[in-house]
């Protein structure tokens, strides 16, 4: 495989004895980056120092301010994007890449135009696999068409930054990753899964718990994705703050001219499932269901400038 320049991008708050494993998976990659960056994003824990400390080769940028993970983003991209890089990785700081994940992304990246690329997310303690959605049945063990997905694990070529620009800092913490997708799609891009790039990714403790029906799941066995069917689900308990977050981002993002009508029907069930999980399993109902429909809301009040 031809060398190309990559840059590695990782946004990083209270990252101590976290970002270690994920920096340490990038230096055992098969076909190792060129740079990681990591964006210090006003870490009260001095993040960025405990990194330069550890791992000197690692570029830091620090922000003044916490602007959330869009923002912590887009301010790595564009550092990586003027440093004239062919392409970026994002990754999350808890994110734990298996060592072919770089080299398996980039082996598609290369034959295909006008496609973004991502690894496959799994959890490190279920081995269940996050199920990116798509308007099409799904074989999790062949490369999928995927609506939108999660930052972690993108990569983006210097081409596409160029046509569609950085992520938005106003969608702090929840939704930025999908209005970029949407963003992507509405440029012609597809985005595409890669089950053989797979990214330990953790997003939040899983809770388990018994289901009214029989659920189906996809887990990692060995080096196969396999299906399974079970009554006890696995699920995420958000704080109050996270819900307000989530729903108004969410509506915002709703609310753009170039948000597809299958996004909104997504969102839309994403609603209904997460305010089925607060009255049935969550603590703090009152205040969770407060703030969810308070988030609501102010979403439907507001928009993206």
């Amino acid at each position: 495989m031809k060398k190309s320049k990559v840059c590695v991008v990782i946004p990083v708050y209270k990252g101590k004895g976290i970002v270690d494993k994920c920096i340490s998976a990038l230096l055992n990659q098969t076909y190792k980056p060129d740079k990681i960056i990591c964006v210090d994003d006003a870490s009260p824990d001095n993040s960025g120092e405990y990194i330069k400390e550890k791992f000197p080769f690692v570029e830091i940028i620090k922000n003044k301010i916490n602007y959330g993970t869009p923002g912590a983003y887009a301010r790595g991209i564009k550092y990586a994007y003027k440093s004239r890089f062919e392409y970026i990785w994002l990754l999350d700081q808890d994110d734990v890449p298996f060592k072919d994940a770089l080299k398996n992304l980039l082996k598609f990246s290369k034959k295909r135009n006008s496609i973004v690329f991502t690894s496959t997310l799994i959890n490190p303690s279920t081995h269940i696999v996050y199920p990116m959605p798509s308007k099409r049945h799904v074989d999790f063990n062949n490369p999928y068409d995927a609506e939108v997905v999660d930052f972690a694990g993108m990569l983006l070529h210097r081409n596409l930054i160029k046509k569609i620009g950085y992520p938005l800092r106003e969608l702090t913490m929840d939704a930025g990753d999908w209005e970029y997708c949407l963003r992507c799609k509405k440029e012609g891009y597809r985005i595409c899964v890669i089950p053989k790039s797979r990214v330990y990714h953790i997003g939040g403790e899983p809770k388990i718990v018994k289901m009214p029906i029989m659920r189906t799941y996809y887990k990692l066995k060995k080096d196969k994705i396999e299906k399974i069917h079970s009554k006890y689900g696995f699920t995420r308990f958000d704080s109050p703050k996270r819900y307000y977050t989530q729903n108004r981002n969410t509506i915002l993002v709703m609310k753009l001219p170039y948000a597809t009508i299958f996004f909104r029907k997504f969102a839309l069930k994403l609603f209904f499932k997460h305010f089925f999980k607060i009255i049935v399993y969550e603590d703090e109902k009152i205040k969770k269901i407060d703030v969810f429909l308070y988030g609501i809301i102010d979403g439907l009040s507001k928009s993206i400038n």
